[in-house]
């Protein structure tokens, strides 16, 4: 178990109602606080957690999985950068 999750159980057998003081975890188990309460409020995850769901999105989005809902996203920057150069005087 990492010191980020330990920290976090810590905090899970807390009783209820208690509030959690971060700071003082945090230092009990050599987290930064910032991390810990963000992690126990859902507001950040871990690196492997946003590495997954990147990977979930991209896979739905990637012309290499047979997903013809939307087009390839070099289209999409195509259609989107072409009128921006012509207005700066670039030329295809």
């Amino acid at each position: 178990m990492s010191p980020i999750q330990a920290a976090l159980a810590a905090i899970e057998a807390l009783e209820p109602g208690k509030k959690p003081v971060y700071a003082q975890i945090a230092r009990n188990y050599g987290v930064p606080a910032s991390t810990l309460s963000e992690r126990h409020r859902g507001v950040s995850s871990s690196r492997a957690t946003k590495a997954s769901n990147a990977e979930v999105a991209f896979s739905h989005q990637s012309p290499l999985s047979g997903n013809t809902s939307r087009p390839a996203i070099s289209e999409d920057l195509s259609d989107w950068l072409t009128p921006h150069l012509h207005t700066r005087g670039y030329r295809s």
